[in-house]
């Protein structure tokens, strides 16, 4: 892939993310909000997250493969942490229903980890292939 088909393919990412983003906040209803629960819908959203962090932090800045795994892991943990502080919805859903939400976000940051190796893969990254 060239250069400038990454560079699209990374805001095209980045636009289904901010999408969903807006749309989980101010028009999902809580039925819909519910299914993806339900469903892990958002998981997928959150593998993207990681493949385009490790892409841009790979492609663009240059890290090896561990340190950009290393960023989507702290991104991931602190994804978690700004919507738990800045989105009411998830703050309480953590108050009401702290066990699945705390299962929801081990399964966010493992999905988010999950796209950064994915991303690492597509880059085909030596060290990866140790393991």
């Amino acid at each position: 892939m060239t250069r400038s088909q990454q560079k699209y393919l990374f805001l095209a990412i980045g636009i289904v993310l901010s999408l969903w983003t807006v749309y989980t906040q101010f028009f999902a209803s809580e039925e819909a909000l519910r299914m993806s629960d339900q469903y892990h819908i958002d998981k997928a959203m959150h593998f993207l997250g990681g493949v385009l962090l490790v892409g841009i932090a790979r492609g663009y800045f240059g890290f090896s493969g561990m340190w950009a795994v290393f960023l989507v892991i702290a991104a991931g943990i602190g994804w978690e942490l700004f919507e738990l502080w800045f989105f009411p919805n998830v703050r309480e859903f953590s108050v009401m229903r702290y066990e699945v939400w705390r299962s929801d976000m081990r399964g966010d940051v493992i999905l988010d980890i999950a796209g950064g190796f994915a991303s690492l893969v597509w880059y085909k990254e030596k060290w990866l292939t140790l393991l």
